[in-house]
């Protein structure tokens, strides 16, 4: 297929159709290279690249399930008007007549998670059976999970609900909010194994160095409170943990410099493996060949994903209640200077009341791990489909929550032109279709493609891009007495 056929295809799918958290189009085709480490480290040992060089790829991922802007609001005109004013700095307000937003008024617990991931100059090569690869990303990560409907519903009124005033609300699960930001260093190794004539198996591991730049937690292990008016806070009982680690100065909210930008470190891995079922194609000897691409029928991959945390040991305070009690008035007119003057103010508050708040330095918090499983099937005719499932693991109170969800990526792909429709269940409850598209060095995509032309509420924003370049594998031939190289750089 020449480049105005898959011109042609690109055209016909984006007019016909007309969650980037694992950044699907960029992560699972053959031609991924880099950006398959992401997924499952094991992945570059039988990519179609033996040489990436990723110049720059990243992108925003937001949902949640609280905030919305209904599909009659949600046109190009208001959205267009929302961003002008959004990058001005000019927020409308609650009340504001153009304020587009509406929440879910409901009992469901409110979640919401955003990833915000650039990653640098990095690059992947491969040999014979061996490949490696060296990252470099910085990263913006929020969660929330399980958060009470009138926690949230307080949060966006910012108070003033007086529906929900003089009502006592008690709540015995964990609920938590968190967010990080981090620097990555990456470094990845992958190997290939010939199980038999017809097998190979490939493992590859992701050891990554971290360097926190921020480090926000809050933690209710139990909650038992009421609002008199906006004004007045009743707590009754809360048992929980607040931490915090930011490059300002906790008594003057100063920035405190590049130099002191660093607030924690930590490391993480990323680990997987992935079984290839070869296409009689590719069962012959490569000889001395050293980038040879193995045609497959299916490979199925498992891998873990996020293993880690981060220690937060400079300019970090961290908040333990126990059963804590106390009156809260004058919210209203309230005006913190400082985080010190916040931590005063809390403390008076228990002081006044019955139980303790004990103050601590460091702080740890566990990066938003998962295990995901693949299963992609060659259709022929460079056509393939795969099935992802993606699940959320917890190995500590104090983490960062990542949604699970399920995928299945139909995509087409040759060496100058992928075109990739993501179809996903977001929390194993919420579909949605995405569209990414590669011609040449360039690739972008959205998993939220219904939300983004308006044909459904808008309840978060999704888009990735990569710009890369690299040398292809050789082919094995039909005639099967030869390798050729495919198109060297593209």
């Amino acid at each position: 297929m020449n480049k105005l056929s898959c011109i042609f295809l690109l055209l016909t799918v984006f007019f016909q159709t007309a969650a980037a958290q694992d950044r699907l189009g960029l992560s699972t085709g053959n031609y991924a290279g880099l950006n398959g480490v992401f997924l499952n480290p094991s992945s570059i040992s039988n990519s179609k690249k033996y040489l990436d060089i990723n110049l720059a790829s990243g992108g925003i991922f937001f949902a949640n399930n609280f905030i919305y802007v209904s599909k009659e609001d949600n046109f190009l005109e208001r959205k267009m008007n929302f961003a002008q004013r959004a990058l001005k700095l000019e927020f409308p307000g609650f009340y504001d007549d153009d304020y587009i937003f509406s929440d879910r008024y409901d009992v469901e617990p409110k979640m919401g998670y955003t990833d915000l991931r650039l990653t640098g100059p990095s690059a992947m090569y491969s040999f014979n059976d061996h490949a490696f690869a060296i990252h470099f990303l910085n990263r913006f990560v929020v969660s929330g999970q399980n958060i009470p409907y009138d926690v949230a519903k307080f949060a966006y009124e910012r108070r003033h609900y007086p529906q929900l005033h003089n009502t006592r609300f008690s709540h015995d699960n964990t609920f938590n909010i968190g967010s990080a930001s981090w620097a990555e260093l990456g470094l990845t190794f992958a190997k290939s194994f010939d199980y038999n004539q017809d097998l190979k198996i490939t493992a590859g591991i992701s050891i990554k160095r971290l360097w926190a730049y921020h480090g926000v937690y809050m933690r209710s292990d139990q909650l038992d409170y009421s609002f008199r008016n906006s004004d007045t806070l009743d707590i009754y009982n809360f048992s929980g943990q607040m931490a915090f680690a930011l490059p300002v100065n906790f008594e003057t909210r100063e920035f405190m410099g590049v130099k002191q930008l660093v607030q924690g470190r930590g490391f993480g891995f990323d680990a997987g493996i992935t079984i290839v079922k070869k296409h009689q194609n590719g069962r012959k000897n490569h000889g001395t060949v050293r980038h040879v691409y193995d045609p497959y029928q299916f490979r199925f991959g498992i891998s873990l994903l996020d293993i880690g945390s981060l220690h937060y040991g400079h300019n970090a305070k961290s908040l333990f209640f126990d059963e804590a009690s106390g009156r809260w008035p004058g919210l209203d007119s309230l005006n913190l200077g400082s985080i010190n003057n916040l931590v005063e103010e809390m403390s008076s508050v228990i002081g006044n009341g019955s139980g303790q708040m004990n103050e601590e330095g460091s702080f740890n918090l566990w990066l938003p791990s998962a295990m995901s499983m693949q299963f992609d099937y060659s259709l022929g005719s460079d056509f393939y489909i795969q099935a992802l499932w993606m699940q959320s693991l917890r190995f500590s109170k104090n983490q960062l929550v990542r949604p699970s969800q399920l995928s299945l990526v139909p995509r087409f792909e040759k060496h100058f032109c992928e075109v990739a429709v993501p179809l996903t269940l977001f929390r194993y409850q919420d579909p949605g279709i995405g569209f990414s598209v590669k011609l040449g060095y360039v690739t972008i995509g959205t998993e939220k493609l219904g939300a983004f032309f308006g044909l459904n509420d808008l309840e978060g924003v999704d888009f990735y891009f990569s710009l890369s370049a690299g040398l292809c594998k050789s082919n094995y031939q039909k005639t099967f007495d030869k390798y050729e190289k495919c198109h060297t750089f593209f």
